[in-house]
C-alpha cells in the first residue's frame, strides 16, 4: 500500500516558519507603535502644546547646551504630520547675550521623529545669528562652540542638526566677528540656508548678500559623504565631499585668512568661483577661477609692502599633504600697477 500523506516538515523549515512569525510580529507592533504615537501627537500633544512651553524650553536646553527661552508656542494639525511654531526664540551665550534671535520657526514632527527624538523638518524664518572666531581660535555660532581645538569639546548642537533630514532658513542676518583680526563686525542680511541629510549623505547650501556689498550675491555649496563605522569623532571632521562657492563682488568681505597664509587683508572686485576638495574633514586642495579688475594683498608683517595687481584673470590650483604643497596656474596673468605683465 502506498502511503500519499505528505512528509512532516523538516527542523530547518519549523525554523523559518518561526523567525518568519517573529519577523511579521515586530513589524505589526512596529506599526502599531507609529499609529499609536501618531494617535498621541494628534489628540493629546498637539491640543495641549501651549501648556507645555517650559518644558520645551528645558528640553530644548538640554539638547543646545545653551539657555533657550520661548515666547509662545502653538500646533496644529492639518495633515498627515503635525506643525508647530514657536515665537519669539531666544538663544543666549555663556555671557548671557542673545547670540541668536528668531522670529519665528515651524517645525515638523511624525510618530518616526518622535521615536527618534528628532524632526522632519526644521524652518527658521528670519534669523539673526552671531558668529565669532575668539582669540583663542574657538568658533561661536549663536554662543555654542561648534569648532575647536578642544577634541573633547561638547558639539551636542551641530551634532544634533546634521541628524535632521531637512534645515531651512529664511531672510536671515548674520554678524561675523573675527576677534583675531579686527574688533569690527562683517553683517550678511537675505541669508538663505537649506541643508538636507539622508543617512550618510549630507548636502548644504547658503546664499548671503554682503552689507557693505552693495547688492552682491554669494553662494556656497557643499555635498559631503562620511563613513559608514561609527566613530567618536564629531560627524563634519569625517567627511568626505567638495566645497563650491561663487561670488560676484564689488569688494572681498573680510574673511578669516589662515595664519599660515600670513595674509591680513584682501582687497579686490570682480568674479570668482571656488572649489575646495575635503577629505576627513579637511581641505586637501583649492581651485579658482578668478577674473579681478583690481586686487590688493595685505600682510600680517608690515614691513612687507602689500601686493597691489589689476587685470588678475585665469585657475590657480593648490594642493596639499602634511608638509608638503603644490601651486600651479592654468591661463593665469596679472598686469602690475606699474604696468609690466
Amino acid at each position: 500500500m502506498i502511503d500519499l500523506s505528505p512528509p512532516p516538515p523538516s527542523r530547518k523549515l519549523h525554523l523559518v516558519a518561526r523567525v518568519a512569525r517573529w519577523t511579521l510580529g515586530l513589524v505589526l507592533a512596529f506599526w502599531l507603535m507609529l499609529m499609536g504615537v501618531w494617535g498621541a501627537l494628534h489628540g493629546f500633544i498637539v491640543p495641549r502644546i501651549g501648556e507645555w512651553r517650559v518644558q520645551v524650553e528645558r528640553l530644548a536646553t538640554q539638547a543646545l547646551g545653551a539657555p533657550v527661552r520661548i515666547d509662545a508656542l502653538t500646533a496644529r494639525s492639518e495633515g498627515l504630520f503635525p506643525t508647530i511654531e514657536l515665537s519669539g526664540v531666544s538663544i543666549m551665550d555663556p555671557q548671557q547675550r542673545q547670540a541668536l534671535k528668531l522670529q519665528r520657526v515651524v517645525v515638523t514632527v511624525s510618530a518616526r521623529s518622535v521615536l527618534r527624538l528628532g524632526l522632519e523638518q526644521l524652518y527658521i524664518d528670519a534669523p539673526e545669528l552671531d558668529v565669532r572666531h575668539l582669540q583663542d581660535g574657538r568658533w561661536q555660532v549663536a554662543g555654542l562652540d561648534v569648532v575647536s581645538s578642544d577634541a573633547t569639546q561638547d558639539n551636542r548642537a551641530l551634532e544634533w542638526l546634521l541628524e535632521q533630514p531637512e534645515l531651512v532658513i529664511q531672510r536671515g542676518v548674520v554678524q561675523f566677528t573675527d576677534e583675531q583680526q579686527s574688533p569690527e563686525a562683517t553683517q550678511w542680511r537675505d541669508v538663505e540656508v537649506v541643508v538636507r541629510n539622508r543617512h550618510w549623505h549630507h548636502v548644504l547650501r547658503m546664499d548671503a548678500t554682503p552689507v557693505a556689498g552693495e547688492g552682491e550675491r554669494m553662494q556656497v555649496v557643499g555635498e559631503f559623504r562620511q563613513p559608514l563605522l561609527p566613530s567618536s569623532l564629531p560627524p563634519w571632521q569625517r567627511w568626505n565631499g567638495q566645497w563650491y562657492a561663487a561670488l560676484q563682488m564689488r569688494q572681498v568681505p573680510a574673511l578669516p585668512w589662515p595664519q599660515a597664509w600670513g595674509i591680513q587683508a584682501i582687497e579686490a572686485r570682480g568674479a570668482v568661483r571656488v572649489w575646495v576638495d575635503v577629505a576627513r574633514g579637511q581641505p586637501v586642495g583649492v581651485s579658482a577661477d578668478v577674473a579681478l579688475p583690481q586686487a590688493e594683498i595685505q600682510w600680517h608683517d608690515r614691513q612687507v609692502p602689500a601686493l597691489q595687481l589689476q587685470q588678475l584673470h585665469g585657475r590657480l590650483q593648490a594642493d596639499w599633504q602634511d608638509q608638503a604643497w603644490r601651486l600651479s596656474g592654468q591661463n593665469f596673468s596679472f598686469v602690475q600697477v606699474d604696468g609690466q605683465h
